[in-house]
């Protein structure tokens, strides 16, 4: 999501749907987020208890298999 500047319901709903997919999966769905704007939206949802969300796609990579966080506001 390093492009999105704008996430509204719409985008979470998509967002619950890949999680799901993924989980299905057994693979892991992490977020990569720049925007302060999506971020916050993310969060005031509590998406970020459901996805990883990092600040960077280094973060993400670097986190390996670990248990999934709470955003990663380093």
């Amino acid at each position: 999501m390093t492009a999105t500047t704008f996430c509204d319901s719409s985008g979470i709903s998509v967002l619950v749907r890949a999680h799901k997919r993924a989980a299905a999966n057994k693979t892991e769905l992490r977020l990569v987020v720049l925007s302060r704007a999506v971020l916050r939206a993310l969060t005031l949802v509590q998406m970020d208890h459901l996805l990883p969300i990092y600040l960077s796609p280094s973060q993400a990579l670097a986190a390996g298999s670990a248990p999934a966080p709470h955003t990663r506001h380093q």
